[in-house]
């Protein structure tokens, strides 16, 4: 019977020793696991916002080619008209000429709306990474509070 608690005091002590030597380990590695969530994060971080100043940069001269774009599909719509009013009573190269115009109008259209389409894209962008960043920050903090700790 003593042998048998010998034995057990053993045991427990082993395991005890081994519970308390994996915890000082556990620990470690969970420090070093935030630390490198912390710099994926903080990369991430970096990431996002280089990509925000690019698209916020690029906003601008995506705003005035949109401007210059409308305003000339404006004009050749205004001359498609005009030709289209020529071609009515006219001859067939008055009536070539408005197809050929009304041709430019459509393609000087097509190329606003799709100067549109890049400026809304980009302002989306912009709308999504700076959401993406406030999340971000959001993770960055919280792990910096857990460690702390």
């Amino acid at each position: 019977m003593k042998k048998i608690i010998l034995i057990l005091a053993i045991i427990s002590y082993a395991l005890y020793s081994n519970a308390s030597t994996g915890h000082h380990t556990s620990i470690k590695s969970d420090s070093a696991g935030v630390s490198k969530k912390l710099n994926d994060l903080n990369s991430k971080m970096t990431d996002l916002k280089t990509q925000l100043t690019k698209i916020q940069n690029q906003l601008p001269t995506d705003s005035a080619k949109y401007q210059d774009l409308l305003s000339r599909s404006l004009d050749e719509q205004k001359k498609s008209k005009d030709y289209a009013k020529d071609a009515v009573g006219g001859d067939v190269s008055a009536a070539k000429k408005a197809e050929k115009q009304a041709k430019k109008a459509s393609d000087a259209t097509d190329d606003a709306n799709d100067a549109k389409k890049q400026f809304d894209k980009d302002k989306k962008k912009i709308k999504s990474l700076t959401k993406d960043i406030q999340k971000t920050q959001g993770k960055i903090d919280k792990l910096n509070s857990q460690s702390s700790q």
